[in-house]
């Protein structure tokens, strides 16, 4: 017959050393738990992309994402530039390519295109470029194809006749609404055509500058109202400018201006996008008959352009 033991009459000292492992063990708990929320947080920050549901806007926080996410890797998917790409994949597949010099504005896509050029060449294991390349190694000249980006060919004029030229024109607002379409396809958003339209408009005809547009429309405010306000994504910084110029005009507030703008133009921005969103900011913070002047200095500068 088989007897247990009683545990009404434990020894007080192992009743003390029972509590004193509970509490051991609610603390090794909460360590872990405090472990665990570290990393969360840690990873939290270090991540590049908040993990958003389709159609649901993210939190406080968002990281601007489609650009890049939705960027081509193949000649096959481009939307924009769409003719100018399957004409280079003809090419790249007979083999017929020599060198080549990608030539267009800021933010058109010629990288984009280059490397998606370079993928159709070289195979879907590019996973490094080398820019910014001065010289050749003497064993290896002769053999190698060369891909150019520039804004001037007239600066590249002794390698145009070397290179086949590829210009890339900023894509239509047609296109771009296609993009955005495309895009909104794809994370599960009802875009209108209005706001679509509205959101190409503005970009000034560049497509980088419209996607993070819809991108910063959408976080800001979903689902979309029908007097929808578009907004750049870059609101802030280009606000924060003209408000500096504006409290002051000195030859240094002039310096810390053509900084931020410098920073700016290297997200690869339109520089027309730029200039007439700043001049729209500025513009909120004038009388009527500075705006007017500002107005016909602005339209100048568009004539020029």
């Amino acid at each position: 017959m088989s007897t247990q033991p009683d545990s009404s009459h434990d020894h007080p000292s192992d009743t003390k050393d029972i509590q004193c492992k509970r509490i051991s063990d609610e603390n090794s708990d909460r360590m872990r738990t405090a472990n665990y929320e570290t990393l969360m947080v840690r990873a939290s920050r270090e991540s590049t992309h908040l993990p958003v549901a389709k159609g649901e806007r993210p939190e406080v926080g968002h990281t601007f994402s489609w650009a890049e996410k939705y960027q081509p890797k193949a000649l096959k998917d481009f939307i924009c530039h769409r003719e100018k790409a399957e004409s280079n994949r003809s090419t790249a597949c007979n083999g017929h390519y020599n060198h080549c010099l990608f030539e267009g504005p800021p933010g058109v896509g010629k990288r984009t295109m280059a490397l998606a050029m370079l993928r159709e060449c070289a195979g879907m294991d590019i996973n490094e470029t080398k820019e910014e390349i001065r010289e050749f190694d003497p064993t290896y000249r002769g053999h190698c194809k060369v891909i150019f980006c520039c804004y001037d060919i007239s600066r590249l004029h002794d390698l145009s006749p070397l290179c086949m030229v590829i210009p890339l024109l900023p894509p239509s607002d047609e296109q771009i609404v296609e993009v955005l379409h495309f895009i909104a396809n794809k994370q599960d958003i009802e875009l209108p055509d209005q706001l679509a339209n509205s959101i190409a408009e503005k970009s000034k005809r560049c497509l980088q500058q419209a996607i993070r547009s819809f991108e910063a429309t959408w976080h800001s405010n979903y689902p979309f109202k029908e007097d929808q306000l578009v907004l750049t994504g870059w609101d802030k910084e280009i606000a924060d400018i003209a408000t500096s110029i504006i409290e002051e005009q000195s030859s240094k507030r002039l310096f810390l201006s053509r900084q931020k703008l410098q920073i700016l133009l290297q997200h690869n921005l339109c520089p027309q996008f730029v200039f007439f969103t700043l001049v729209e900011e500025l513009k909120r913070h004038l009388d009527d008959r500075i705006q007017m002047q500002i107005g016909v200095f602005s339209q100048t500068y568009n004539d020029d352009v």
